[in-house]
């Protein structure tokens, strides 16, 4: 006679194979995603300490940009700074004090300059950034080419904004009523004028007639004289007076015209 079947009951807290298998495929997943995001976590603290303990680029960008804001010359004028970023793989220790600005040895503030900030601490360190300044000024350009020994009318310049702060010699916002100068060599439409471009033209010739020109308070006398030498717009000349014969000094005020300053 054949033995009944008897059910063994389960083991408490035992689990079958492939209940462990399930339950091994939901956990793997979880278990990876806890060790990615502490990976994560400690990688940003890292991060951050390690920025803690480095200068920021922009307190050593802002540090030369303030050095050329006080010392550029053209401080009257609109004017920008731009200052070079850094290499963005530059790790330099944080200063304990505050960073220094300085020239190197024999250069000066201009259009383009390089500027070094350092930091003073003993075991400190020492960059050399770029710094641009542009500077926006009123200039007289050329309204058409202008040949050489051209003397200079209101027509043949106009008044524009330009950056001024490239011109190493300079520039000229004004032609003192816009007569009195020829240029030097030839000068291309809009292009500014600068100082060594131009210079006084002679108005007035040796042994011209011209009118003596003197003030005493409100009384203005004039009377004839003749030049003793050429003379240009603004410049001292000898002249003679046509009825005394008297030598006298003056200054050029225009093609003619001689002023006496008595």
């Amino acid at each position: 006679m054949a033995r009944p079947l008897t059910a063994q009951p389960a083991t408490r807290g035992s689990l079958c194979k492939s209940e462990r298998s399930g339950m091994g495929k939901v956990l793997a997943p979880l278990t990876a995603g806890i060790v990615v995001t502490l990976l994560g976590a400690t990688l940003l603290n890292a991060q951050r300490l390690e920025a803690a303990e480095l200068q920021s680029q922009s307190s050593i960008r802002l540090t030369a940009q303030r050095f050329i804001e006080t010392r550029h010359p053209w401080q009257n004028l609109e004017s920008t700074i731009e200052v070079a970023k850094l290499d963005s793989r530059s790790r330099l220790p944080r200063c304990t004090g505050p960073l220094k600005a300085f020239l190197p040895s024999g250069s000066r503030v201009a259009h383009r300059t390089t500027v070094g900030v350092q930091c003073p601490d003993a075991s400190g360190w020492k960059v050399y950034l770029p710094v641009t300044v542009n500077a926006v000024a009123t200039a007289l350009v050329a309204t058409r080419p202008l040949p050489p020994n051209t003397v200079l009318s209101s027509t043949d310049v106009q008044r524009v904004k330009r950056n001024i702060a490239s011109l190493g010699y300079g520039y000229i916002s004004t032609l003192d009523g816009g007569s009195g100068y020829r240029t030097k060599r030839s000068i291309a439409q809009g292009a500014i004028i600068t100082p060594p471009m131009i210079e006084a033209a002679v108005m007035i010739r040796r042994g011209q007639a011209v009118t003596l020109l003197s003030h005493a308070g409100p009384v203005a006398v004039s009377m004839a004289g003749i030049a003793d030498n050429d003379g240009s717009l603004g410049s001292r000349i000898k002249v003679r007076n046509a009825t005394s014969g008297r030598v006298i000094e003056g200054i050029v005020r225009s093609a003619e015209t001689v002023e006496i300053m008595l």
